[in-house]
């Protein structure tokens, strides 16, 4: 794939037709004939290579594989200017999030949102939006989340079935958890995770936040089979592990402001 997408290839036809056009002695018209045909082929070469450089990304990132789709996003966005560069930052920012770089994410949505991304602008718009709500919920910002969501988001779950609404559900189901509302967060990623539509990576954040939902209620045992679910379809991604890590630190801190704020109640006890 690699040889097919590489510049010697359309190189090789040029070279191939200068000779081809020298030694047939053609005539003008089979000149031009042969240029526009020439041209052509570099056009449908353009396109695959354009469809499989997006297609080899999106491979990577389905499978939960930070670090290849990071490197694969850098090099795409070394080698392009301006708009095309849009939906490689939104690529990476992707790989961030399976990599539990939640910052770093922002970060390229930053990037991303004053380059319009071309064709299927409308769709890109919704991938960033539920990025973002995403990194806002683990990162503790759940108001601008659900703001957010509401805004650019929400209006997606009215068209059930197609891939954007599929991306609205499991923003939602993540909102959802980082709101508090475990039954609403259950209700709706379990179907999620077994929605066969959705790449093995995304059913891993499902799983991994239904085993939260489960580990929150004290569910032990069914937090634990969750997320093998999770580690079995992305091993490589921040989903595998039992707490990503922003969201271990969130509850963590939690859990010690509510301890420090029962000690500082029985303290106060007796004063009263």
């Amino acid at each position: 794939m690699k040889l097919l997408t590489s510049w010697p290839v359309p190189v090789f036809l040029a070279i191939l037709f200068a000779v081809l056009i020298s030694t047939s002695n053609a005539s003008t018209a089979g000149t031009l004939a042969a240029l526009f045909g020439l041209s052509l082929v570099l056009i449908l070469w353009g396109a695959f290579r354009e469809l499989s450089a997006h297609a080899e990304i999106s491979r990577a990132l389905s499978i939960g594989d930070s670090a290849g789709a990071t490197k694969l996003a850098d090099a795409q966005l070394g080698r392009r200017r301006g708009k095309r560069r849009g939906p490689f930052f939104i690529y990476r920012a992707m790989a961030h999030e399976l990599g539990g770089r939640w910052q770093q994410a922002l970060q390229d949505l930053d990037e991303a949102k004053p380059r319009e991304p071309r064709g299927g602008a409308a769709s890109w718009r919704l991938a960033a939006a539920c990025l973002r709500v995403s990194a806002w919920c683990e990162l503790g910002q759940v108001p601008a989340a659900r703001q957010l969501f509401d805004a650019e988001v929400a209006p997606r779950l009215a068209t059930p079935g197609d891939a954007g609404s599929l991306l609205a559900q499991l923003a939602l189901g993540r909102l959802l958890l980082a709101e508090g509302e475990l039954g609403g967060a259950e209700r709706q990623l379990t179907p999620l995770s077994r929605n066969v539509r959705l790449g093995p990576a995304q059913r891993a954040q499902a799983f991994h936040c239904l085993a939260q939902v489960a580990r929150q209620t004290g569910d032990a045992e069914a937090a634990a089979r969750l997320q093998a679910q999770a580690a079995a379809l992305a091993p490589g991604s921040v989903f595998a592990s039992a707490m990503a890590p922003t969201l271990a630190s969130a509850t963590a801190t939690a859990t010690a402001t509510a301890t420090a704020a029962a000690t500082l109640a029985d303290a106060a006890a007796p004063l009263g």
